[in-house]
């Protein structure tokens, strides 16, 4: 599937829903490189944003119907009357509406899906049906007449098994709605599975994280006393090699603050230990985050690529790596030596921003102050500058590390608000005011 989006931030949880589904993504903001990659390889399903600010956008759909052999849907990023208007006035048959979540998609595929059957396309059975719309990542595609990729079986939980019996077309319609399950046993039976699959992972990031906790933990006796429970007081070590992009993120038993001499620890073992295998790493600091509160295991199990603990003085201590690439955002020089610009789409709106943040004014050529550090960077305001035709805002260069902070704490943050929303959440454990 790829995926041509106008904004940088958008769609992180929709992304790793339906990577998760085993979906195979090619994601960009980029039109000239979406066109390339639809050249160099073959998509079953395309998604356009009616938002990207492409002069040529509403002409895609056409294009790209003409030219490749694959279905194009459309789909909105904002909730706005505008892009309502210009989604229903786009040139595709099947659109989806803000919010687009993962389900929301799988649904307009099943719909696509029931499409092609009534209108006698394409004969399947119900089963098959699951095996048209779940993908699994390491097996090779086929393309059958229609020109539908059919990868076998489905990943999760009998989601898209052609051996998976008793299913019918009304019940994969009815788990894609993602109907909310809060059964105890059937989220530990999940969180289990996906417990295996994360000790399993032996790659060369999971082993380096391991060995990099394991050289900086106080072992002691190796009791666990205090178990990691939630996200407050998380650390963070981001990644960047040519194989390696994003966030390893850290906490500790009890909700104890990750010391800065600990967080530097590791980042030095892992980063040493990446190195002698061959990786070239882009440096940065060790950053300390603030994310909203959720129960860390289940949250890591779900979203990231392996979890690792380890006990450091009684504490339980757990590291848990959330890919992401790009991991840094583009900055670039601004008219002032001392000043660097910030594209728009790198900002999100309603979210605190820890730098200040200036709108230039070419007139006068002067710097104005639009958010102070600490201040809240509201969606109005993104809207009206956009509308305005500002493309950039401007920080100062000693922002860096600051806008890289907050560039995670925002993907993170959007993990944690798709956990809370799904089947699978369960309450994090407020912290012991009495200890």
């Amino acid at each position: 599937m790829l995926i041509l989006k106008a904004q940088t931030y958008s769609l992180a949880a929709t992304e790793v829903f339906l990577r998760n589904r085993g979906w195979k993504l090619f994601i960009t903001t980029d039109v000239k490189e979406a066109l390339l990659k639809l050249v160099e390889q073959k998509f079953t399903y395309v998604l356009l944003s009616v938002d990207h600010p492409n002069k040529k956008n509403s002409l895609l759909p056409q294009l790209i119907r003409h030219k490749f052999s694959t279905v194009v849907m459309c789909y909105s990023e904002n909730s706005s009357t505008l892009s309502y208007n210009r989604l229903n006035a786009s040139d595709s048959e099947y659109k989806i509406y803000a919010p687009v979540t993962g389900p929301a998609v799988e649904r307009s595929i099943t719909k696509y899906l029931r499409d092609l059957q009534t209108r006698s396309l394409l004969t399947i059975k119900p089963e098959a049906t699951e095996s048209l719309l779940y993908r699994q990542p390491h097996e090779e595609p086929r393309v059958e007449s229609v020109g539908v990729f059919v990868k076998g079986k489905g990943r999760s939980r009998d989601f898209g098994s052609v051996t998976a019996k008793g299913r019918n077309f009304n019940d994969i319609e009815g788990r894609i709605r993602n109907e909310p399950r809060k059964d105890p046993e059937f989220q530990q039976r999940h969180f289990s599975q996906r417990k295996k699959r994360s000790d399993a992972l032996d790659t060369i990031i999971a082993r380096g994280s391991q060995l990099s906790l394991l050289e900086n933990v106080d072992f002691q006796d190796g009791i666990i006393e205090h178990p990691v429970e939630s996200t407050i007081n998380s650390g963070c070590i981001i990644v960047e090699s040519e194989r390696f992009s994003g966030y390893l993120v850290t906490a500790m038993g009890h909700n104890e603050q990750i010391s800065e001499e600990f967080l530097t620890g590791v980042k030095k073992k892992l980063f040493k230990y990446l190195k002698d295998n061959g990786e070239h790493l882009t440096e940065s600091e060790a950053l300390d985050i603030k994310l909203k509160p959720v129960a860390f295991e289940p949250w890591a199990l779900e979203y990231a690529d392996f979890l690792r603990t380890s006990v450091h003085k009684g504490d339980e201590v757990a590291i848990a790596f959330f890919p992401r690439r790009p991991v840094h955002v583009t900055l670039e020089n601004s008219v002032h030596k001392d000043m660097a610009t910030i594209h728009l789409k790198d900002l999100k709106g309603d979210r605190q921003v820890n730098f200040d943040l200036y709108l230039y004014l070419a007139t006068n050529k002067k710097y104005v102050l639009y958010t102070p550090q600490g201040g809240v960077f509201y969606q109005k305001q993104l809207d009206r500058l956009k509308q305005q035709g500002v493309t950039h805002m401007h920080i100062p260069k000693t922002a860096t590390d600051a806008v890289a902070k907050y560039n995670a704490q925002n993907y993170l943050n959007d993990l944690v608000d798709a956990f809370d929303q799904s089947e699978y959440a369960t309450p994090a454990k407020a912290p012991d005011k009495s200890a």
